[in-house]
């Protein structure tokens, strides 16, 4: 059920037109422009369905404009899951690109030739992550964090 609701919410086309269009307007743009393409994924070579962790994969493509006019794209690749408690648990994956030679911009949804091994995969450095749903407030809560290469902290809470 927590799975089910938790992917009508994330799973589409999203941007943040209207945030950045109003930054301009204000003559204070703190925020690049984002689009993100959000669709499960089921391109997959030797899968074996999990039992540890029913769930669905997920491709998000995320398309960026920085506000120094710079393009760049960042697919990311989940895993999207429920634990024996009822909540949803992310793990995030590094995105696989052997099946389109490397390129980054060809890990798209609509691009058929993209495949994932399931044998291939590996985790990123972000640990699995729970969100829990609370039914009287209708909203998720997640707390997690990863420590990055420079040492920095990343924290979702």
């Amino acid at each position: 059920m927590a799975l089910e609701l938790f992917l009508n919410h994330l799973l589409g086309d999203f941007d943040n037109s209207r945030q950045v269009e109003a930054e301009t307007r204000a003559g204070s743009r703190a925020h690049p422009w984002a689009k993100h393409v959000t669709r499960l994924f089921d391109r997959l070579d030797n899968y074996e369905p999990r039992t540890d962790l029913p769930g669905v994969y997920v491709l998000e493509e995320s398309y960026y404009n920085t506000v120094d006019g710079q393009d760049k794209i960042k697919p990311l690749f989940f895993y999207f899951g429920t634990n024996a408690d009822g909540d949803v648990v992310l793990e995030s994956y590094i995105v696989p690109t052997d099946s389109v030679g490397g390129k980054v911009e060809d890990v798209r949804n609509d691009n058929e030739e993209y495949r994932v091994d399931c044998l291939n995969l590996k985790r990123s450095n972000f640990p699995a992550t729970a969100y829990v749903y609370y039914a009287t407030e209708g909203s998720f809560s997640l707390k997690g964090s990863c420590k990055l290469p420079n040492g920095m902290l990343f924290t979702l809470d």
